[in-house]
């Protein structure tokens, strides 16, 4: 692969916020996951935190979103988690692979994450995270989305 190439495969498209995650441990929580992101110096640099659920195995499908609050921080995030590796239960340590979303933006992730999906969710720490402290965010849509996910 050429240089140009290379830049090009690492550079995301403008409006680009929301990275998926893939290779998440199985017993990774939302609040693990977020715990990473902190330590490695994401901390309020995002505002919505989410790995689906299976609503048979209740774990987590292996994948999460994140949005991050501008799209500089989404690049930097994927530039600093291109070789992370996550613990696994068992100890040993597993690459994540982390692409552009398929959704972007906040809203658009609520819409998606926080509608009759999570529902039967019951344990508060497996729904969507969600900041009312994000600056792109609508402050009242965040709160009833928050309501809404809490109320299940």
């Amino acid at each position: 692969m050429s240089t140009a190439q290379s830049a090009q495969s690492t550079t995301l498209s403008i409006d680009v916020t929301t990275m998926m995650i893939k290779g998440v441990p199985k017993r990774m929580t939302r609040n693990d996951l977020m715990q990473e992101l902190n330590i490695s110096g994401f901390q309020q640099l995002y505002d919505f935190c989410y790995l689906p659920q299976d609503v048979d195995s209740q774990q987590h499908k292996g994948y999460g979103f994140v949005n991050f609050v501008h799209t500089w921080t989404a690049q930097l995030f994927r530039s600093a988690w291109a070789k992370r590796m996550l613990t696994t239960s068992s100890g040993r340590s597993k690459p994540v692979d982390i692409v552009q979303s398929s959704v972007q933006g906040l809203r658009a992730n609520m819409n998606k994450w926080c509608g009759p999906r999570t529902h039967s969710i019951r344990d508060p720490a497996q729904k969507p995270f969600l900041s009312p402290l994000s600056p792109t965010a609508d402050t009242k849509q965040v709160l009833q989305a928050q309501r809404a996910v809490a109320e299940g």
